[in-house]
Order: structure tokens, then C-alpha cells, then sequence
């Protein structure tokens, strides 16, 4: 407790009679506020210093948001104890306003995590639908501060992030945080995870609240993103690129002038034009159902179909470059499911179906002779 007042933090007191934690206050001009979690997990030390060093830095400047802090105690951090803390905080205001009057909750573990990084999203596997994702505003704010502070993005105990973030809508990943409560709960929350950037913690996680403290209020919750690089492609985002890859597809697929042509004729034409447009409604129905995964693992699949390959050799290479993406979600499913990582049975399977039927449609049509889309073209 002297160490929090010393960092500045008023009405430093127990959490609850029941709850060893600790919390105090960095009042705000707001009614918002941000609560910081740390010292509930691996590396327990290392995240109570890290809070307390964001803490003090924060109390230096004016704040629009009140700035909670919840410590656990020396000796108390554990696999369930991050939990055990949120869910005493959550049971201490069971009120929908209280929790809405949270801007956000990040939870903080220094302990090193298989896949490093120095963000992790971590993706909870104990919902129905198998996912629990921070949404993409609070997403973004997070990785926008980290890469600038030299971290980077991990999802879970997952390596390679891009394919851990479709595994992580598809599959049920058996790694846990502490900010699994409060996304139950309804409340944007996030873990942050790792060895930490180059700056140190204390500097990311006080330039992520203070990025936090130019929002008004939350934005529009969007569970439905792509994290790429510095970027996070929201839902709207997704479908504008999609919808273009589809434009694409149809503008390439043209029916083209059958008027005079005798009836054997347009039946032959249809059957060639057939393919391609059973193609493109299942593509717009994939879109519309798992976007981030159709642009990963089918679009490229897409794009190749209208391209002219006359030589076998052109086709097969064509063929393999358009399963590649659908072979290496495939291989890293098989990977985490072996390693224990993952839960066999899929989420949203019937989706991740759908992709994996277009995949292996795609690939079918790259190469057909005299098949790009138009049953006209020669």
C-alpha cells in the first residue's frame, strides 16, 4: 500500500474482505475510467513494478479518465488468481452503469508466454462459440503504443500471428487471461503478455492509457478484425477489400452475348459459366459469414482463377499457390492441436467449412482450359 501511495494512487485500500488485492485511484476530470490489472499472473514482481512505474508516470500529467489500479499481493499471483481478482472487482459492482462506466481493462503479465511477443490478445476458449476477442478499437489503441514502444502481437501461446488469429476464431485455444472475465462480463479488455518491448512496460502501458484518454467514450464494439502490422482492419474494412475482390470476379465473369446462339450451344456455354458463378456466391456468402478468414485463405485462391495458364507445369504451380494458404492453416491446426494448445472440435465449423469449400472449388477452376469466368473468352 506505501508503495502505491508513494506512485501517487489515492484511496488506496483492500479490494474486498475476500479479495487479498489492492487498489487505488488516479482521479480523472471523467466518470470513465480504466482499470489496470497487474501481479496476478507470471511474473508477478516484475508486473506490480511495471503498474507502479506506469502509474507514477501517469500521475505527472492530467487525466480525463480515472486511472484504477489493482495490485495482487506478494505471493498471491497464480494461474487463477488474475481471475479471482476480476471476478472480485466484477462482484463488487454487479450494476450494468458501473461496468459501462469502464473504458477498458488491461491485465498485465510479465511471464514469458511460448509464443513471446510483447501484446498478446489473449483468445478464450471457454465461450460457446469457442472466441473471446478484445474488440478492435481497444485492439488498436494497444498495438499502435506497443509497436512504437518495439512490441509486437501475439495471440495466446500461438506463434505466427496472422494464421494464430484465424485459429483463434476457429478453434478453441486452451490459453487463459485475465481478461477473460471482463469480455464475459461485457467489458473491453485485453492482456498484455510477454518479455515486454524495448521501452519497458511502464511506457507502454502508460502510452496505451493515455491513448485511452482521448476517447470520449467507447466506440462501436467490433469483434471482427485482422491485425496487420501497425494496422487493425475492422469488419468494414474486411468486407470493402473483399466486395473489390468480388467486383473483380464478377466483372471477369460477364455472361457475354449468347443472343443467335442455338440451344446446344447456350446449354454448352452454361455449363462452362456455371463454375464460375457458383464460385462467386459462395465467396460472397463466405465474405459475409467469416471475412478475415475468406481474404486470407481464399482471396488469393480468387484472384488466381482468372489467370491464363496453358502449360501444366504453369497450372500445377498455379493449383499449389492457390492452396498454400488453406495447407499452412491446415498444418498449424494439426501443430497446436499436437501440442496441446487447441481443443479437437472446431467454432463455427459450418464457416470455416464454407472457406474450405471455396478453397478447394478455387483451386479446381485455375488452369480449366478456356474457363476464365466468361464462357465468350477463348
Amino acid at each position: 500500500m506505501d508503495r502505491m501511495r508513494s506512485a501517487g494512487l489515492e484511496g488506496v485500500e483492500r479490494l474486498s474482505a475476500s479479495a487479498p488485492a489492492v487498489r487505488g485511484f488516479l482521479p480523472g476530470d471523467g466518470e470513465l475510467r480504466v482499470l489496470l490489472f497487474a501481479g496476478c499472473g507470471p511474473g508477478a514482481e516484475a508486473s506490480r513494478d511495471a503498474a507502479l512505474g506506469a502509474a507514477a508516470d501517469l500521475a505527472r500529467t492530467p487525466r480525463r479518465h480515472t486511472l484504477e489500479l489493482v495490485l495482487c499481493p506478494a505471493g498471491g499471483a497464480g494461474p487463477t488468481s488474475a481471475w479471482r481478482a476480476a471476478g472480485s472487482w466484477l462482484d463488487l459492482h454487479p450494476a450494468t452503469e458501473a461496468r459501462n462506466a469502464v473504458l477498458a481493462a488491461l491485465h498485465l503479465e510479465t511471464g514469458e508466454r511460448p509464443g513471446g511477443g510483447g501484446v498478446g490478445l489473449l483468445l478464450a476458449a471457454t465461450s460457446q462459440d469457442g472466441r473471446r476477442v478484445p474488440p478492435a478499437w481497444l485492439a488498436h489503441a494497444a498495438l499502435t503504443v506497443a509497436r512504437r514502444a518495439g512490441g509486437g502481437l501475439g495471440i495466446g501461446d500461438l506463434r505466427w500471428p496472422l494464421m494464430g488469429q484465424l485459429l483463434g476464431r476457429h478453434g478453441r485455444l486452451r490459453a487463459t487471461s485475465g481478461a477473460e472475465p471482463f469480455l464475459a462480463a461485457g467489458v473491453p479488455a485485453l492482456t498484455f503478455a510477454g518479455r515486454g518491448p524495448e521501452a519497458g512496460w511502464p511506457a507502454l502501458l502508460a502510452g496505451t492509457v493515455r491513448r485511452l484518454d482521448t476517447l470520449a467514450g467507447r466506440p462501436r464494439n467490433d469483434d471482427v478484425y485482422l491485425a496487420l502490422g501497425d494496422r487493425v482492419w475492422a469488419r468494414r474494412d474486411l468486407y470493402w477489400v473483399g466486395l473489390a475482390v468480388w467486383v473483380a470476379l464478377v466483372a471477369g465473369g460477364l455472361p457475354g452475348a449468347w443472343r443467335g446462339a442455338g440451344g446446344g450451344q447456350r446449354r454448352q456455354r452454361g455449363r462452362r459459366y456455371l463454375p464460375g458463378f457458383a464460385f462467386r456466391m459462395l465467396f460472397l456468402g463466405a465474405l459475409l459469414l467469416a471475412p478475415a478468414t475468406t481474404l486470407v485463405l481464399l482471396a488469393p485462391a480468387a484472384l488466381l482463377i482468372p489467370v491464363s495458364l496453358r502449360r501444366p507445369t504453369a497450372v500445377r504451380l498455379g493449383r499449389a499457390l492457390a492452396a498454400l494458404p488453406a495447407v499452412l492453416f491446415a498444418g498449424y491446426w494439426i501443430v497446436a492441436l499436437a501440442a496441446g494448445r487447441l481443443a479437437l472440435w472446431p467454432a463455427q465449423p459450418l464457416r470455416l467449412a464454407l472457406v474450405i469449400g471455396g478453397v478447394v472449388l478455387a483451386v479446381s477452376l485455375v488452369g480449366r482450359p478456356g474457363l476464365h469466368f466468361s464462357p465468350t473468352r477463348r
